[in-house]
């Protein structure tokens, strides 16, 4: 039986049998060096493999790198590379930290989770440059953690105590240094064609080399599957990488165009089937913005994902609508309290009657807030969410007018109702593009560009929930 657990000081000499001890006792006496963060794989009290992170400073946090991961050439290709991984993932989620980066081979860290570290906005240090530099999210955060790493490597403290040291019968740190055996026993190592690929990269900073030791411990199609991130069939982002409120426009392109004309650093987290998604800063405020599609179905698809898969809490609908009542015009901007529907989306529920899609009555009364500070024409009421946009009934929308109905769109029943369901939260705003009883209509360019109020109203929103 396999065991993850925390390295203790008579592990030292195995550990050492697997890696480069010279450069490891340097690792266990630098600042950056975490006990609780070095640990081993123990097999019925032999130690077949070891992982290691250390602390590094970024954007003035302490985050971690992921320094050597190392696997007894005798127990590879039995997933102890990813017990050893999941260990310290959880450990380290545990105390705290919100990111580990790692250089080196692509392939391996991407199993685990890990994707280039600009896709965080963390620069990439020259050593890395031509073997990439990887980052993997943790815990969330608000606060902006992006820019260059810092290896806390340039001062030194001791692993343990004296006391420490003799109460830990049988281990000899000293003798394990000298002695040339395990010097050699580590280049039969690296050279032996039994261990698969061996990756080392080994750097010099400020007199203390650090190294980054991986045996690509390979498994089968199965379990490798299971290892990969829970990105979903729809969207590639990892675990992190989207903000907990996400702007969402029904076109995809309009996604890009918030994204690049109002976000600072805007990061690209998703292509997949060009539905664009973007995560960057508004005055400060991580905020992410993705596409949706059209329908309710699609939309069903990308929130019930962002909800339930990336742990977002605010999902704000910017898009356009038709007018149905004489009193609503042209570019009028329009906040869904609610959302009658021709759909049969609630279904799946198995409700004894009639659910009726409503907004957060919180995000509804802030955004009507930030709207009438900044003197916009704002109507606040009950929305038409339709499947069927070439309707040959031409006497319905009539009727939803007769009721009341402010306007018709396609997604917002869809968004309710999955908030709902997620006990998280969502709001809809409108921006009129057409007219179903008068003359007149936004052009395919002015729906994708030209709703900067909406896509105003919607990013102050964001920036104070």
């Amino acid at each position: 039986m396999i065991v993850i657990r925390k390295e203790v000081f008579k592990d030292i000499n195995p550990v050492n049998r697997i890696t480069d001890p010279v450069i490891m006792d340097a690792i266990r006496k630098s600042e950056g060096f975490i006990p609780e963060l070095s640990l081993v794989a123990d097999c019925d009290e032999d130690v077949v493999g070891h992982i290691l992170m250390t602390e590094v400073m970024i954007n003035g946090f302490k985050e971690l790198a992921l320094t050597s991961v190392a696997v007894d050439p005798k127990y590879q290709k039995k997933g102890i590379a990813r017990l050893l991984f999941n260990g310290a993932h959880d450990r380290a989620r545990e105390m705290g930290y919100h990111f580990v980066v790692a250089g080196g081979e692509p392939g391996l860290f991407k199993r685990f989770g890990y994707v280039a570290s600009s896709m965080y906005d963390i620069v990439v240090p020259e050593r890395y440059l031509e073997t990439g530099f990887y980052a993997k999210c943790l815990n969330f955060t608000e606060d902006p953690i992006f820019g260059d790493v810092i290896y806390l490597m340039d001062r030194v403290k001791p692993y343990m105590d004296e006391e420490t040291k003799r109460k830990d019968i049988g281990s000899n740190v000293g003798e394990g240094l000298k002695t040339n055996d395990i010097r050699q026993n580590i280049r039969k190592t690296v050279q032996t064609n039994d261990i698969g690929q061996d990756i080392r990269k080994t750097v010099q900073t400020n007199d203390i080399r650090q190294t980054v030791k991986i045996h690509d411990d390979v498994q089968d199609k199965e379990e490798e599957k299971s290892m990969r991130s829970n990105s979903t069939p729809h969207n590639a982002a990892e675990p992190g990488m989207i903000a907990r409120t996400v702007i969402m426009p029904g076109d995809p392109l309009r996604a890009k165009y918030i994204a690049e004309k109002y976000l600072e650093n805007p990061v690209l987290f998703n292509t997949v089937r060009n539905m664009y998604g973007y995560t960057g800063l508004y005055k400060k405020k991580r905020v992410s913005v993705m596409g949706s599609g059209m329908g309710m179905p699609s939309m069903g698809i990308y929130s019930y994902e962002l909800y339930n898969n990336y742990d977002v809490e605010n999902i704000i609908r910017v898009g356009s609508a038709g007018a149905l009542k004489d009193d609503v015009n042209l570019r009028d901007l329009v906040i869904a309290q609610a959302a009658c529907t021709d759909s049969n989306y609630a279904y799946q529920y198995e409700l004894p009657g009639c659910f009726s899609p409503i907004a957060d009555y919180e995000l509804l009364e802030k955004a009507v807030e930030i709207a009438r500070k900044d003197g916009k024409n704002i109507r606040v009421g009950n929305v038409a969410s339709t499947d069927i946009f070439y309707n040959k009934y031409t006497e319905v929308n009539k009727k939803w007018a007769k009721m009341g109905v402010l306007c018709i769109e396609m997604e917002t029943a869809a968004l309710y109702m999955n908030a709902a369901f997620a006990n998280k939260r969502a709001i809809s705003i409108l921006t009129i593009s057409d007219h179903l009883f008068k003359e007149g209509e936004l052009s395919a360019e002015e729906r994708q560009t030209g709703f900067d109020d909406m896509i105003n109203i919607a990013l102050e929103l964001a920036r104070e929930i």
